[in-house]
């Protein structure tokens, strides 16, 4: 997957992505959530949020393979359930006042639709995952309106 920005645009998007678009305070946590072909810009943004005073940056990859082999290959089963520890873990850090910021590269649904996975599996959420889903979008959008 190409990426829409250039090695030498990361210094000043990461810089922006901190300063401006999470306007981090210093002892302040962040949690990233990337694509693994953003690697170079998370590397530059994990380094502009320490240069900013953030006492901690914990980065979450994500990997359009691994997601589809999922589709492709787990039970049925599998779709109705979803990690609950990590959806505890990360809205115990945005309650603590972590600042969030994730990348919207993801798998799209005609590429999921394309692959001749059974309905069932790219139909949308399962009933496990939408609380969860629900808390981040919460959080997210009582983010943006406190800004």
């Amino acid at each position: 997957m190409e990426t829409p920005f250039t090695p030498a645009h990361l210094p000043s998007l990461a810089q922006a992505a901190v300063r401006i678009g999470l306007n981090l305070a210093p002892g302040q946590e962040v949690v990233l959530t990337a694509p693994l072909e953003t690697l170079p810009l998370v590397r530059k943004i994990t380094e502009e949020a320490y240069k900013a005073g953030a006492s901690l940056v914990t980065t979450f990859f994500t990997d359009d393979e691994s997601t589809l082999l999922r589709y492709r290959h787990a039970p049925d089963s599998a779709f109705d359930t979803a990690t609950g520890w990590l959806f505890e873990g990360m809205g115990k850090a945005y309650n603590a006042g972590a600042a969030r910021l994730g990348f919207a590269i993801q798998v799209q649904m005609h590429t999921l639709q394309s692959q001749h996975l059974r309905p069932r599996r790219v139909d949308g959420l399962s009933a496990v995952g939408k609380p969860q889903v629900a808390q981040q979008i919460q959080h997210d959008a009582g983010a943006v309106q406190t800004r």
